[in-house]
């Protein structure tokens, strides 16, 4: 993380640079032949000359990174850390933080096997079976882990349950007076699935002993190869190490990640305001002299070992201040009655300015819908998929109960609405004054912010959900009966029709040329036919513009679709129902268990599971 915006960030979040232990991006290493002692601390505004004594010597005092691995070659790209699974690094020589907050930007593709074992991100033990500190990483399932040793010897494992990509921004924070850990997964690209999970740590002390602290913090793996069976140190890139000396509260730890990835940070903006009173004045009278006695300077000492796990013990340094008298000014103050001038400050928050390709390295490749069923050969599926981010489409409306209305996100000025109402698609209409009735459609806006239904909302406490598009163009409404109206219809009445979705009675139509699954069927150049035989109901038929997709993809059989080029948006229907990203289906990475077409399906007649007790987190 650039130190410019690092430090913009921590006056964004009222923090300085002195909360920070650590700040690791691996573009400053230091070694022999390409593989580094050391990466220096980069919360200095120039890491080499605040790491380096005069003697030319890594300080330990600046908290640089240790490789205690002599073969392992950490910095084979410049602001990035590689692990083979076999690195390891230790941050400093004392980690003496109680109460701390880790963030790390990783990536890694070492979840096609092993799937019982776990990844060591960063652990305070030398082994797995330590009776003090805690591990923290990432299960054979891909999902982050807090494991300690309670005060009885029981081996404690906190799991959160996110979706994790290929790439992804964790925060692990301990808070030692609220005897809590907190798991943050940082979704910085979809945003639906960020969560900062706070959980108990119990019989974390023994007395007054908290058994979660140690003095030491590794990276990638345990001091003691792997620590045990059952785990395997970290594979992968890590991009960006930054620790805090504080357990950070969760809209911190929110706010910070997406500073992680930001161009830059305008920090908080102080308005000065000026007004004068009454009162004491006075001047500043100088004179030179003998302040005090300190640190006048430094000298560089020897100040012992670093055992390696291979390789040679390395040589630690550290500055030793010399003492003496401290000249400098003196001031006297002499006051006296007069106007002054005062000022009141105001402070406006910072904002965050976000690199899009930064933010675009967390995208993913996979669509899984979430429906607890589904019947091979007669559901249907349809997605839109675009590569790029599009914040017109996929908007919330929020339902607001007292007012019966759904309310548009902030930013609303009139653009064009396609609105959703339970995943099917509503016609907007005119109001009558005179009926008090909206007429020739579903809802009206009211207010420019509200959206009105015609039908109640939360009829038999069903919980409408709605979202809606920013999509403009011509809408067409076609009075359809079965058997009555016609099936074809022509370009010049219709124009454009070929770029527009069609529904019936808010389902979507499925356009092709022929199969079992298709709604609609293309007649020719100039002309859109329907297939009366799926058709066999009176209704309205709508044709709604669309926004150009960069793949469309359908199918009959399977819950899962794959878009190589990555979804950056998307408009997913299930059996002509919009469905929503987060609820009806998730975006997830080909690492994630639920890419692998295996699922479990619900069945009333018996328990999976019956969690009466601590539940799922802990075994």
């Amino acid at each position: 993380m650039n130190t410019n915006v690092l430090n913009k960030s921590l006056e964004s979040l009222n923090q300085d640079i002195s909360n920070i232990i650590g700040s690791y991006s691996f573009n400053f290493p230091t070694g022999v032949s390409g593989f580094p002692i050391a990466s220096f601390n980069e919360k200095f505004d120039d890491p080499v000359a605040s790491g380096v004594g005069a003697s030319g010597q890594v300080l330990a005092s600046s908290i640089p990174l240790y490789n205690l691995c002599d073969d392992k070659n950490t910095n084979l790209i410049s602001g990035s850390g590689f692990f083979d699974g076999e690195t390891i690094l230790e941050v400093g020589t004392d980690f003496d933080a109680q109460n701390y907050t880790i963030f790390v930007e990783y990536e890694s593709d070492d979840f096609a096997a092993n799937n019982d074992v776990s990844r060591v991100l960063f652990t305070t033990m030398s082994g797995k079976n330590d009776s003090s500190g805690v591990n923290m990483g990432l299960n054979g399932a891909n999902k982050p882990y807090i494991e300690y040793v309670d005060s009885e010897g029981n081996i404690r494992t906190i799991t959160s349950y996110p979706e994790l990509g290929k790439r992804n921004i964790l925060s692990f924070s301990r808070d030692s007076v609220a005897n809590t850990f907190d798991i943050g997964f940082h979704d910085v690209f979809y945003g639906e699935n960020t969560s900062v999970e706070t959980f108990s740590t119990p019989n974390a002390f023994s007395g007054a002993v908290d058994k979660t602290f140690s003095d030491s913090l590794f990276i990638g793996d345990f001091y003691e190869s792997h620590g045990g069976s059952g785990y395997t140190g970290f594979s992968g890139y890590i991009n960006d190490v930054i620790i805090f000396n504080e357990s950070l509260a969760a809209s911190q730890q929110k706010s910070f990640a997406n500073m992680m990835i930001a161009s830059d940070v305008s920090g908080t903006r102080t308005e000065i305001l000026t007004n004068i009173v009454s009162g004491i004045t006075g001047e500043l009278v100088f004179t030179s002299g003998v302040i005090s006695s300190g640190v006048t300077g430094f000298q560089e000492v020897f100040s012992g070992l670093l055992q390696q796990r291979c390789g040679p013990d390395i040589e630690l340094f550290a500055n030793s201040g010399i003492t003496g008298e401290i000249t400098g000014t003196l001031y006297e103050y002499k006051t006296g009655l007069g106007e002054i001038t005062g000022f009141t400050e105001i402070t406006h928050p910072g904002q965050i300015y976000i690199d899009q390709d930064r933010k675009n390295e967390f995208r993913r490749e996979n669509l899984v819908f979430t429906r607890n069923y589904f019947e091979a050969g007669i559901d249907s599926f349809e997605i839109y998929a675009y590569s790029g981010e599009d914040s017109d489409i996929g908007k919330e409306a929020f339902l607001n109960l007292n007012e019966q209305s759904f309310d548009l996100e902030t930013g609303y000025s009139g653009q064009d609405l396609v609105f959703y109402r339970n995943g099917a698609l509503r016609k907007s209409g005119t109001y009558n004054t005179t009926t008090k009735e909206i007429e020739n459609g579903s809802w009206i806006l009211s207010g420019k912010t509200k959206i009105k239904d015609k039908s109640s909302l939360n009829n038999n406490n069903f919980n409408d959900t709605s979202h809606y598009d920013y999509i403009s163009g011509d809408k067409f409404f076609i009075d359809y009966v079965s058997g009555v109206s016609d099936t074809v219809y022509h370009l010049n009445i219709y124009p454009d029709y070929r770029e527009k979705d069609l529904y019936f009675m808010g389902q979507k139509l499925y356009s092709g040329t022929s199969g079992s699954y298709y709604y609609l069927s293309g007649g020719g150049s100039d002309t859109l036919t329907l297939n009366d035989s799926r058709l066999p109901l009176s209704g309205q038929i709508s044709l709604i513009p669309r926004k150009a997709f960069n793949q469309r993809i359908t199918g009959l059989d399977g819950q899962l679709f794959n878009y190589p080029d990555k979804f950056g948006t998307e408009m997913a229907w299930y059996n002509g129902q919009r469905q929503k990203r987060g609820k009806d289906y998730l975006i997830i990475s080909d690492k994630s268990l639920l890419s692998t077409g295996e699922y479990v399906q619900k069945d009333d007649e018996f328990f999976l599971y019956n969690a009466e007790n601590e539940g799922l987190n802990y075994n």
